[in-house]
């Protein structure tokens, strides 16, 4: 059970990272990049290119970097721009994390969220069954959204990874969350932390 476990929460780590190198490249940090856009502000982030101000949970801790990549610096790998990451502190099983992103509209060929979000799915989360997209308004604004309970290729049969990826077009970005749990109260619970956030959009880019 233990191997189990070790095994399950290397396969979070790994999908997480997927998430983040879209582009498959691993390598050295690129020097030049532009300087960081967003800031954390106790337990808020906030980036004023999206008017974005977002509380994450108090009992996650931002992260500088997922598995060497780093985060927050206003650097690239592909066409992501990592701009956030939180996580609970390592305990041996599966955490909650919430992980935020920016992709230029155009990405992957796409010119909304829903068509984004299913593209990106398929490349960083493989899974088994294609996602369903729903639409829901947060912040007065509309994303797609989608979820997944485990239906994960790389999990071990007994393994439950609880998954959620929501997009909207802001600015001329793809603005991306992407949270992950251990159990579905525990998903919801992460996803509740959008409902009191400010996201201020130009009427144009939505």
């Amino acid at each position: 059970m233990r191997k189990t476990i070790q095994q399950t929460v290397l396969v979070q780590g790994r999908k997480l990272l997927a998430i983040a190198a879209l582009s498959l490249s691993l390598h050295g940090v690129i020097l030049g990049q532009p300087p960081t856009h967003g800031k954390v502000e106790g337990t808020t982030y906030v980036d004023q290119r999206f008017g974005l101000r977002y509380t994450f949970p108090k009992n996650l801790d931002v992260q500088a970097s997922l598995n060497g990549m780093p985060i927050g610096t206003g650097e690239k790998k592909g066409t992501s721009e990592f701009l956030f990451n939180a996580m609970e502190k390592p305990n041996g099983h599966i955490r909650k994390g919430v992980f935020i992103t920016a992709d230029p509209v155009g990405t992957y060929g796409a010119t909304e969220s829903s068509g984004f979000l299913k593209k990106r799915i398929a490349i960083t989360l493989t899974p088994r069954d294609p996602p369903d997209i729903t639409k829901v308004t947060i912040a007065g604004n509309t994303f797609s959204e989608s979820k997944l309970d485990g239906n994960l290729a790389g999990l071990e049969a007994n393994a439950t990874l609880y998954t959620a990826q929501l997009a909207t077009v802001c600015n001329g970005y793809f603005l991306a969350f992407n949270f992950s749990a251990p159990s579905p109260d525990d998903l919801t619970e992460l996803l509740h932390s959008m409902d009191h956030m400010e996201l201020n959009c130009s009427a144009a880019s939505k």
